[in-house]
């Protein structure tokens, strides 16, 4: 088997940890966390928000200090002080403490969140990597729908500050074993990505000679790549506006039962979509797969703005459901295949920090429309306009990858490979 499937289980292993553990089950800790530190919700909130700006600096400084490939380091100091901070939040007892724990946790999950993962399999796979990355985000959702319920149990039996020191402590456990034993920044000499022959790969600048494409440094002046970074905070928004659907249902006169189901629903459309967007994107054109998954996504707003009816609202869940995958899935496959993998560290880095911003403050506009008009049926529209851009973007990006002969990351690419061979030439 190839040592890249060794890769996906391990980054799986710490999706599963860190997103489906840690992340998703945080509201179950909220009413207890308020309680027991002396928090008001406005307060906690801001706290919140803090965290999310400081996020966004942080994975910006995460790509590059990824890209040096000390992964190992990486990944020892981004745990410890992710799990330093989810032991401080179990021990918190005032506003401060939890304050300097959003500090930690800010800083670490830049590293850990995600982005490391990602940037592992675009080094280690050259072929199916669609299904790599769908296999990486449904990971997180069944995660989240297993860990919630043994969470819970936790909190009822032991207490929440119990429960959340367990998961500090499945969390550190869980880094140092990848840390040591199981993850590679990308393929050593001798190896070469799955499905790629092994070979000297492209230039080799601060990272292993088997990634491949221009460097970030060129990359990063393309329209390309900015029309991905800024295709991924729009659908950012589509994924923040999730969190809505609770109160827009409670406001149509939904019971608590209902909306779960509801919400189940999403959660299931979420998880299906992820694992067969990543199939389809190996066997079919890119384009084609996010326009369809789009068109799916937008459905599904619509059918949420019309309102017809409680079977219509399950099956609008499922479908918005479906277009999640083109944040999580498709975006991370098209970008390492516009740009290439030499770039990718910085770049997903930097399209992550954009990301984390647009959604905050989509967030709030949306808030003011509910609390004017009662209903997000606005920020519904708006969003679905979103959805409709990023395609462009996403296919203009496409057309216009580093393989594709006279685009300008090609020519951008060609003219660093012969510079190379020119300065070997002079040594």
């Amino acid at each position: 088997m190839h040592y890249a499937w060794i890769i996906l289980i391990g980054c799986c292993a710490l999706s599963f940890v860190q997103m489906g553990l840690l992340t998703n089950t945080n509201s179950l800790f909220i009413p207890f966390i308020l309680e027991g530190t002396g928090m008001s919700m406005t307060v906690y909130t801001l706290i919140i928000m803090f965290q999310t700006l400081l996020l966004a600096v942080g994975m910006a400084i995460a790509g590059r200090v990824i890209a040096s490939g000390r992964i190992r380091l990486v990944l020892l100091v981004a745990g410890t002080m992710e799990g330093g901070a989810v032991i401080l939040r179990s021990q918190a007892v005032n506003t401060g403490m939890w304050i300097m724990a959003a500090l930690l946790w800010a800083i670490s999950s830049a590293f850990l969140g995600g982005l490391v993962s990602q940037i592992l399999i675009a080094n280690w796979f050259s072929e199916k990597t669609g299904l790599a990355f769908g296999i990486l985000a449904a990971t997180a959702g069944v995660g989240g729908i297993v860990c919630n319920p043994i969470v819970g149990a936790l909190i009822t039996s032991f207490g929440w500050r119990v429960a959340m020191l367990l998961n500090a402590v499945l969390l550190l456990a869980v880094v140092f074993v990848l840390a040591f034993f199981v993850l590679r920044f990308s393929p050593g000499e001798g190896q070469a990505p799955y499905g790629a022959q092994p070979g000297p790969g492209d230039l080799k600048e601060d990272a292993e000679a088997s990634l491949t494409g221009p460097s970030y440094r060129k990359v990063s002046k393309t329209k390309a790549f900015w029309f991905i970074a800024i295709a991924g905070s729009f659908l950012a928004v589509g994924l923040a506006m999730q969190q809505s659907f609770s109160p827009q249902l409670t406001e149509y006169g939904y019971s608590v039962s209902e909306i779960a189901l509801v919400m189940s629903s999403l959660m299931l459309g979420t998880t299906v979509s992820q694992l067969v967007t990543g199939i389809l994107l190996d066997r079919f054109n890119n384009g084609l797969v996010v326009t369809i998954i789009a068109i799916l996504g937008c459905a599904g707003f619509a059918g949420m703005i019309m309102n017809g009816g409680y079977a219509m609202t399950i099956v609008s869940a499922a479908l918005v459901g479906c277009g999640a995958p083109l944040m999580q899935v498709a975006l991370p496959v098209i970008r390492r295949t516009v740009c290439g993998t030499r770039s990718y560290s910085q770049g997903t880095a930097t399209s992550g920090a954009i990301a984390a911003l647009l959604p905050a403050v989509a967030m709030v506009a949306s808030g003011i429309s509910f609390d004017t008009t009662r209903s997000y049926n606005v920020p519904y529209m708006a969003t679905i306009v979103l959805f409709a851009v990023s395609v462009f973007l996403v296919i203009h990006s496409l057309v216009n990858g580093y393989t594709k002969k006279g685009s300008e990351l090609n020519r951008m690419h060609e003219q660093e490979q012969e510079d190379f061979r020119e300065s070997v030439e002079v040594i």
